[in-house]
């Protein structure tokens, strides 16, 4: 604060003449020292959740050191009906019915530093471990019924239980940003190593009848460099990314499949540019991506010459756009490149119960879309319409698993759709009305997968999908913030895939205190107990229904506070991203 009177300077001196001089008292830059944050929530429907979490940030000049650690309490609950349908020798019906509960707590933290010498430099190093607090557990109880032929054939009680340990997983990133005269860099390094171990045990009419273990571990190494300069009018950037994956699967199992072991070794190294230019109204760019990616698939310690491919792919993005005061209008094209996780690519036989078994395919090819949008903006309205050529397109695949050993029993597996088309138009408005700023978003997909080429008998009609969303906000006097929220998607039949009506509606009251330092909030979800997941599949000689609950129900209360609150000033994006959500 500048406390002044008649204050005159000369020469760069305070003229001793004056009847006063300036008296300077400085405050301290926002997020100095000492900051932080703590949260925690609750929240009741057929089982009880919570979690904590505590933020603390020291910041001192340029550096800012930090520690974070967030704790979970998670129990589910979940009923599930659903009815298989299966065409062999014979017509076999399934009926099942079950309930599910699970339960586990869960710890992840944070630790680092960030140093800014200058406003021109930037770096830091983030350590992320995550680690499960004794077993994490799922147990399933139920019934099924099965015909043959329309003749009850088998009347089974089954009780199924797996238990899931998680080591102490960790993560590493490093990076560095600057700028060198004209030259701009963003550099990151990261490392992952996850790890873990699970059970199952299954019993069929009070007797054994499968029991299996799993162990997983993976390793991740990435770096990720990008340089950025001015080229005439625009700007140029160019780059490589470079990415390490290492995956080991062990599945054993007492007799009701086979065991399995799967080693994954896979290496994938990217070069970039992209160029990009404002003219008057106008902003242009165009970008290529240059992919190299082998795998090598072991099983056993063996190598698997037709699950080690190796693909070499350029991956463009071009982009133009037009704005005017309130208007912006643009048109783009991508390619979109989408590996399968890894859990998908073990050929183990997993046991889901009596009459379904689980099984991955190790012979899926990456996803690749093309990807035409047309999107429009004036002030609080968006208007976006969509083509997308998809080959190789993941999807779920139910068949017989065998008739002649196992007559009766569903397979689940994936597999890929040669080629499928999409169109999706998308409106959102969010205009603000004193207090109330309502968003309605709503929207329209057609999805025409061409099925048929691998065998997926099913319906011919392709109907639109429609979904809408009503989110309501009103910022209050005094602190207060009300949220309610509806959401809505219509039934459509799609090919071999047929959804039904579902939605839910939500609602938030929250009242700040403490100069906005103290903030607490009741949530209430699926008010009306409609959140139901529900669909029909058809598969190759076979087709089901299913009906899903979840626990979506819930009323929580939610408390925050935060002392000094200050912005993260950490830049580091990570490298080998679609990787690690691959792992």
């Amino acid at each position: 604060y500048l406390l002044t009177e008649q204050i005159e300077i000369k020469e760069n001196r305070v003229d001793l003449d004056v009847a006063a001089v300036i008296r300077i008292r400085t405050i301290r830059q926002h997020g100095q020292g000492l900051s932080g944050n703590f949260n925690t929530t609750y929240s009741q429907g057929h089982s009880p959740n919570a979690s904590e979490q505590l933020s603390l940030n020291y910041r001192t000049g340029g550096l800012d050191v930090f520690i974070k650690g967030h704790m979970t309490q998670r129990n589910s609950y979940g009923k599930t009906t659903n009815l298989n349908h299966i065409k062999g020798s014979a017509i076999w019906e399934t009926t099942k019915s079950d309930l599910q509960t699970g339960k586990g707590n869960n710890f992840s933290g944070e630790l680092g530093f960030n140093y800014e010498p200058d406003e021109h430099h930037s770096l830091g190093i983030r350590y992320i471990p995550e680690a499960s607090i004794g077993d994490l557990t799922k147990y399933s109880e139920g019934e099924t019924v099965t015909t043959r032929n329309g003749e009850e054939y088998d009347k089974n009680h089954f009780v199924q239980s797996s238990q899931e340990k998680r080591g102490w997983n960790q993560a590493v990133n490093a990076y560095y940003t600057g700028e060198l005269g004209n030259w701009k860099i963003d550099f990151n390094a990261d490392y992952l190593y996850k790890r873990s171990h699970s059970g199952q045990d299954a019993d069929n009419n009070g007797e054994n009848a499968a029991q299996s273990d799993s162990r997983a571990r993976n390793r991740l190494y990435a770096a990720k460099l990008i340089i950025n300069i001015r080229l005439g009018k625009g700007q140029v950037s160019f780059g490589t990314e470079e990415t390490f994956t290492n995956r080991h699967d062990i599945f054993t199992q007492d007799g009701f499949s086979t065991d399995a072991d799967n080693h994954i070794k896979q290496s994938i190294y990217s070069i970039f540019t992209d160029y990009s230019i404002s003219l008057h109204k106008w902003r242009l760019s165009a970008g290529l991506r240059y992919e190299h990616q082998q795998m090598n698939y072991y099983e056993y310690g063996i190598k698997k010459e037709e699950q080690s491919p190796t693909y070499n792919d350029l991956i463009p993005v071009i982009n133009a756009s037009w704005s005017n005061h309130h208007t912006n209008v643009s048109l783009s094209y991508r390619m979109q490149k989408k590996n399968p996780s890894y859990s998908l690519l073990s050929n183990s036989l997993d046991y889901r119960s009596k009459y379904e078994y689980v099984q991955g395919n190790p012979l899926l090819q990456p996803q690749k879309s093309h990807v035409l949008s047309l999107s429009a903006a004036w002030k609080w309205l968006y208007v976006t319409a969509a083509y997308n050529r998809i080959n190789n397109t993941f999807t779920n695949m139910i068949m017989p698993y065998n008739d002649s050993t196992h007559p009766g029993v569903l397979l689940f597996t994936t597999v890929t759709i040669p080629t499928a088309d999409a169109y999706t138009i998308y409106v959102n408005a969010s205009p603000k009305l004193g207090c109330w700023q309502p968003q309605f978003t709503s929207g329209t997909s057609i999805y025409c997968p061409n099925s048929e080429e691998i065998g997926i008998t099913g319906s011919d009609r392709v109907e639109p999908l429609f979904y809408f969303n009503l989110d309501n906000s009103f910022n209050l006097s005094k602190g207060w913030f009300f949220n309610l929220q509806a959401q809505l998607q219509t039934a459509a039949n799609q090919k071999y895939i047929i959804y039904n009506t579902e939605g839910q509606v939500s609602a938030r009251l929250s009242k700040s205190f403490l100069n906005e330092t103290l903030n607490i909030a009741l949530t209430a979800n699926d008010i009306l107990h409609t959140g139901y997941y529900h669909f029909n599949l058809y598969g190759i000689d076979a087709y089901m229904e299913n009906r899903i609950y979840r626990d979506f129900q819930r009323f929580g209360l939610q408390v925050s506070y935060k002392f000094n609150a200050t912005k993260s000033k950490y830049k580091g994006t990570g490298a080998g991203q679609s990787e690690k959500k691959r792992l």
